[in-house]
């Protein structure tokens, strides 16, 4: 009897040529590290349940893997995941994630495919608070992910960020009041089923 294929395909299940023939001819199309069957819809679902095969059980997307789950801006070179303190949950580090472990409420979380990852409003604070102060321009992505979220002002996530300890939050805090410009303004909101370009080698 034939052996059946999944739907969603790695390097494990065909060769990498036949892959990439399967999606030069139209076949497949690549999520990451998996490929899926052309007429799956690239959309949050989608995504999560792709980094969801990659990430260790419990883990939860945050900071720019969750902005990508959400169709605002392509995959981080390594994925982003973080986990709860008391969760027992071991990640390779020489893996294509980047952990680390902290405390998270239920609602900073949200479920999309099995898969829990950071909410936008939380993803807004956490980006404010801790992405590096070489990222390029960050202020114009907080106030999208703050967008697709449905806030109209940044009140709701300078709170948040007031209530949790952080030795960042008068930085965060700078970066929000830069963020509150961008949400009235006229710029195209990201469509979250649209594909997002992987630039990752």
């Amino acid at each position: 009897m034939p052996h059946r294929l999944s739907a969603v395909l790695n390097d494990l299940d065909l060769p990498l040529a036949e892959l990439c023939c399967a999606r030069l001819d139209g076949e497949l199309f690549k999520i990451d590290e998996f490929w899926y069957p052309v007429d799956s819809v690239d959309g949050i679902e989608l995504r999560a349940q792709a980094l969801s095969l990659l990430a260790p059980p419990r883990a939860i997307a945050e900071l720019h893997s969750a902005t990508w789950i959400y169709g605002l801006e392509p995959a981080p070179f390594r994925h982003q995941i973080c986990v709860d303190v008391t969760a027992r949950t071991w990640v390779d580090v020489a893996s294509a994630l980047v952990p680390r472990e902290r405390r998270l409420v239920t609602s900073d979380t949200q479920v999309r495919a099995g898969f829990r990852l950071t909410t936008p409003l939380r993803t807004a604070v956490d980006l404010a608070q801790w992405s590096h102060l070489g990222t390029p321009d960050v202020v114009p992505l907080l106030a999208a992910v703050l967008r697709f979220g449905g806030y109209r002002d940044t009140a709701a996530a300078v709170k948040l960020c007031a209530s949790r300890r952080s030795t960042n939050t008068s930085h965060a805090r700078t970066r929000l009041a830069a963020a509150q410009a961008f949400l009235f303004a006229d710029a195209p909101q990201a469509d979250p089923d649209t594909p997002t370009r992987d630039l990752r080698p």
